[in-house]
């Protein structure tokens, strides 16, 4: 049987995030409902073999990996779509995860309110006040508003769609470094009914926020927000696909040798 959905996931040294999305998907109900495909762009840590693990482990889970031709979130999306097998794919960024009867709630949803395409409201994880103060904020003064109209707003990770329509799209645009989430949105506006879930979430990881701080972050997303909005396309600020996976690496190696020049002063 085809699966009702294809869950895609662009994967670019997601080692140590990676697995936890997977039983994330793994613990959904029924499982014969839907299909994994990991999409790499291309890791040189451990995010391959683990998802190959989690393959051998778990045979009747329909989880896949392929490998995307060159580096970019949006090539590596376009791929695993192209391996989809289900009526509905659903993407998702290696850091997120889904809570319990995710999938059985999205698809009931979307096929109640004839829906062709969807976003999801997102949740912050680790939950903190200001996080949770912040996105709630976003979520329901700035993307539920604008689901009505043609510029919509949602995350790359979270947005639901038949796959007809995302083929009729011509997927995301790889040309494009930033805001591709939106700008493919604005397409599956034109091309059919999007709304925002109402019954299940995302949950997503602050890393980034973490990483580069919270008024820096938010600062880009405005702006970003705001071009998108008055389709202006100029403005450039440095987002890079798989930066942070990169960073916990040099984090993780600089401590580890910190305790190796300890151990040897010892």
């Amino acid at each position: 049987m085809k699966p009702a959905l294809s869950i895609v996931i662009p994967t670019l040294n997601e080692e140590g995030f990676i697995e936890k999305l997977i039983e994330s998907i793994i613990a959904q109900n029924p499982h014969n409902k839907y299909e994994t495909i990991i999409a790499d762009s291309g890791s040189e840590d451990n995010t391959c073999a683990n998802v190959e693990s989690y393959i051998k482990k778990f045979p009747k889970k329909n989880i896949r990996l392929v490998h995307a031709p060159k580096k970019g979130v949006s090539i590596a999306r376009n791929t695993g779509a192209a391996h989809a097998r289900g009526k509905y794919i659903l993407f998702l960024d290696a850091d997120t995860r889904i809570p319990p009867n995710f999938i059985k709630n999205a698809l009931n949803e979307i096929q109640e309110r004839k829906l062709d395409s969807a976003g999801c409201p997102l949740k912050p994880y680790p939950e903190r006040l200001v996080d949770k103060a912040v996105f709630s904020f976003y979520q329901h003064c700035v993307i539920n508003p604008l689901q009505y109209t043609k510029r919509p707003g949602s995350a790359g990770a979270g947005i639901i769609v038949k796959k007809n329509i995302h083929e009729k799209v011509n997927g995301f645009d790889i040309n494009m470094e930033y805001c591709e989430d939106l700008y493919y949105l604005k397409a599956l506006s034109m091309a059919g009914k999007f709304r925002i879930l109402k019954s299940t979430n995302i949950l997503f990881n602050t890393r980034r926020f973490d990483e580069e701080g919270r008024a820096r972050v938010w600062f880009k997303y405005i702006v970003w927000g705001s071009c998108y909005l008055f389709n202006v396309k100029n403005v450039e600020f440095e987002y890079e696909f798989g930066k942070f996976s990169h960073m916990k690496q040099r984090l993780t190696q600089e401590k580890k040798l910190a305790r190796e020049e300890v151990g040897t002063q010892n």
